[in-house]
């Protein structure tokens, strides 16, 4: 009869046992739920949230010419590599910078929590209608505090020195070292003066550069082939406001059909050129 072989650990569960330890290490254990629980409300409370948006476009390649010449249709491979072109122009600096020159982000405007700042993409307060004289002050803040319904504080900092004007009046321009302003109230959003025991620490602008704002965008997009036998792409775009990062996926599809379509008018009337030409050379022969 054999002998039943005895582990090195016990299968069993020993309560007694574990209330023992639990009871000696409870101090320890008390600790690790609170440095847990900390990290994590820290984590969710002082890290803004990421928004998603994703938008689908349908590759579409027609070519009429081998239907009509009888050639072999395009294949699986020809699809890839058409795919993989595609995939690197909406990638591509040309097609973001052409994204920046369509919207109107060309200047953005943030408010100023206690610990993070928020940007208000469609939901500022006020405008800025400006002339720049001075390119370098790109990407720098720019300050506003309101002090009633239609008085402002501004500051800046320039070439190392603070700049501040005081009691500036909104609809009514101002020169400023970088440039001329005018700042007005947007009439859809009530303008409330900054409280000092309000959560709004005030507001800022900044004016961005059209190079650096592209390549932002193409940081923050991820293009994917979804369907090679279906030609289909998925583009997403990621961001920390939703309504502009819905805004960015949806006019990087509009662009990308707007060059697709230059590009293939391009090439009909180089076509056609081509044909008039011969037609011609052979009309005078």
């Amino acid at each position: 009869m054999g002998r039943k072989k005895i582990g090195a650990f016990n299968e069993d569960f020993d309560f007694r046992l574990f209330s023992v330890i639990a009871r000696k290490n409870a101090i320890w254990l008390a600790l690790f739920i609170l440095v847990s629980v900390s990290l994590g409300y820290l984590y969710v409370r002082y890290t803004p949230p990421l928004f998603e948006a994703y938008t689908v476009l349908k590759i579409s390649d027609e070519n009429q010419a081998v239907d009509v010449l009888g050639q072999r249709s395009i294949g699986q491979l020809d699809n890839i590599n058409k795919l993989a072109g595609d995939i690197e122009l909406i990638r591509s600096q040309v097609l973001a910078r052409r994204v920046v020159d369509a919207m109107n982000i060309g200047i953005s405007y943030y408010s100023k929590g206690t610990v993070l700042d928020f940007e208000l993409y469609t939901g500022s307060p006020f405008n800025v209608d400006l002339d720049l004289k001075d390119s370098t002050f790109m990407n720098q803040p720019v300050f506003v505090e309101f002090t009633a319904s239609n008085k402002y504080n501004i500051s800046f900092s320039y070439n190392g020195s603070k700049i501040s004007k005081t009691g500036l009046s909104l609809g009514s321009p101002v020169q400023l070292p970088f440039g001329n302003i005018v700042i007005s109230a947007n009439k859809s959003i009530r303008i409330k003066p900054q409280d000092e025991n309000s959560d709004n620490k005030g507001f800022y602008f900044t004016i961005n550069s059209p190079d650096l704002t592209a390549v932002e965008i193409i940081k923050s997009l991820n293009v994917i082939p979804l369907n090679v036998d279906a030609n289909t792409i998925l583009l997403k775009v990621t961001g920390k406001n939703a309504v502009k990062a819905t805004d960015i996926a949806n006019k990087l599809a509009d662009e990308f059909n707007k060059y697709d379509v230059e590009k293939s008018s391009e090439a009909a009337n180089s076509v056609l050129g081509f044909l008039d030409n011969t037609l011609t050379s052979v009309d005078q022969e």
